[in-house]
């Protein structure tokens, strides 16, 4: 957490389409680490939340605020951590050299890819799991960008 007075972090969750993994994780952040500040944005957006993701979070009493965005229309140094959520095979985006210090890979499976032939129970089963995932690795935030910040001190002085 800030000290008094300080600015609470920001940290913007990136996936490909702003359907899935990264409004879930925004959605899940916003409850573990009231008063950061948390967005979501995909490279390629698609349209609104995905069924699956919107009632895995609904069955938690979560939600996902606002529309889906497109990660080039943020102004990315205004975040403290750029975290990309895409799974190693896809390419979730490009982001300048420049803010590579403050950027995160950390690859999670997309339910939403799950065939139509996958059984409800098992889709279900499968955003369910994808939201234990990130609270988990929600919880981690605090001494991720307390290890960043410090980084950067060392860098500075």
């Amino acid at each position: 957490m800030a000290a008094a007075g300080m600015k609470m972090p920001a940290v913007l969750f990136c996936c490909t389409h702003n359907r899935c993994r990264s409004r879930m994780a925004e959605a899940v952040a916003r409850h573990l680490l009231p008063g950061w500040t948390f967005m979501s944005a995909g490279s390629a957006p698609a349209g609104g939340i995905d069924p699956g993701a919107e009632a895995a979070l609904r069955e938690s009493g979560l939600e996902a605020s606002g529309p889906a965005r497109r990660v080039q229309d943020l102004d990315l140094s205004a975040f403290d951590l750029i975290v990309t959520l895409c799974a190693q095979e896809e390419s979730c985006l490009w982001l300048p050299p420049a803010l590579s210090r403050r950027v995160l890979h950390v690859p999670f499976e997309d339910p939403s890819r799950l065939g139509a032939d996958t059984p409800q129970s098992v889709r279900n089963e499968a955003f369910r799991h994808l939201m234990i995932e990130l609270g988990a690795f929600c919880l981690t935030l605090p001494d991720t960008l307390e290890k960043i910040h410090a980084a950067e001190d060392m860098r500075r002085s």
